[in-house]
């Protein structure tokens, strides 16, 4: 217990501090204390100079003028009260100049050598069922047929052009579908294989997808990594929706849609989002739609309003 109230100090030492102050100092126990403590508490906790000028505007927001006291309550239920969109763009544009969000090249090249987006990599390795194996099967001998077999004749070159389970992941990953291990399980055993040499010939195995009658996508579409992140600050974002519009547009004056990843790490600090450097880093590297270390961010919030149409 002693070590969580130390860590509480630390953490909120200031703001108990000038609690404390202000309980010593309201003397009749109703929650007011006089200007003149008011003045001396505030500059000696906060370490600002009041003038004159700052204490009336005190005494008009917080007090009575004829009691020349000041409310403590209704301080403390001032400076809890969320800043103005003016006081975020300053703040936002503070931390810009001095935070640094390194452009992680290395990630784009590793990306853009598999011709693939980062959504589709990741929800590649959320294991699928059976038939969400067979619809990704039934797509790519719709639409890339030829360069199927290409690859399939290519990578078994025996007298019955037949592949076994390792041949036939390794054509999955050359035609770019990743198939987790038990995936690849799962798919195997449903094919009609030979025994006791496990294999299948190219020609059963064209035969099997074609005598197949069209799968059918699954009824529940699978959340992708990016869009569960975006979820999780949907609290956040819709909080702040208008101050984020506003603060996007001027940091983006020329209306390009987008703002460097540096400014976007900074309206989350400013804003208090709840979000991880690994959830920050996966949504930059979704988001660099140009792969230029800059974050599109009309195509992030098309995300909420789909989600809540009164957002505007």
């Amino acid at each position: 217990m002693e070590a969580e109230w130390q860590l509480f100090r630390l953490c909120q030492g200031p703001f108990i501090e000038l609690l404390e102050r202000f309980n010593k100092a309201d003397i009749l126990g109703n929650g007011n204390i006089s200007q003149e403590d008011f003045k001396e508490i505030i500059e000696n906790t906060v370490q600002v100079q009041l003038t004159p000028a700052h204490i009336r505007s005190f005494v008009a927001l917080l007090g009575n003028q004829e009691s020349n006291c000041i409310s403590v309550m209704n301080f403390l239920a001032l400076i809890q009260d969320r800043p103005t969109t003016s006081e975020l763009k300053e703040e936002i544009a503070r931390l810009s100049s001095q935070i640094t969000v390194h452009h992680r090249i290395d990630k784009i090249r590793y990306q853009k050598n598999f011709e693939m987006d980062l959504s589709r990599y990741t929800n590649a390795q959320i294991p699928r069922n059976l038939q969400e194996l067979y619809v990704m099967v039934w797509n790519l001998l719709q639409h890339k047929f030829w360069q199927f077999c290409k690859v399939f004749i290519n990578t078994c070159r025996n007298d019955e052009c037949s592949a076994d389970k390792e041949k036939l992941d390794a054509i999955f990953l050359r035609m770019n579908c990743v198939l987790l291990p038990e995936e690849l399980e799962n798919l195997w055993h449903s094919l009609p294989i030979t025994y006791p040499v496990e294999s299948i010939s190219f020609k059963k195995f064209l035969s099997y997808f074609v005598n197949m009658k069209t799968p059918k996508e699954s009824g529940t579409r699978r959340t992708s990594p990016v869009e569960a992140i975006q979820a999780q600050l949907t609290t956040d974002i819709v909080k702040y929706w208008k101050e984020i519009k506003s603060i996007l547009r001027s940091r983006d004056p020329l209306g390009t849609g987008q703002v460097s990843f540096t400014e976007i790490c900074a309206i989350f600090f400013t804003l208090k989002v709840k979000i991880g450097p690994s959830e920050f880093d996966t949504l930059c590297q979704a988001f660099d739609l140009n792969q230029d270390g800059n974050f599109h961010y009309i195509r992030f919030l098309k995300f909420y309003i789909k989600k809540n149409n009164s957002l505007h």
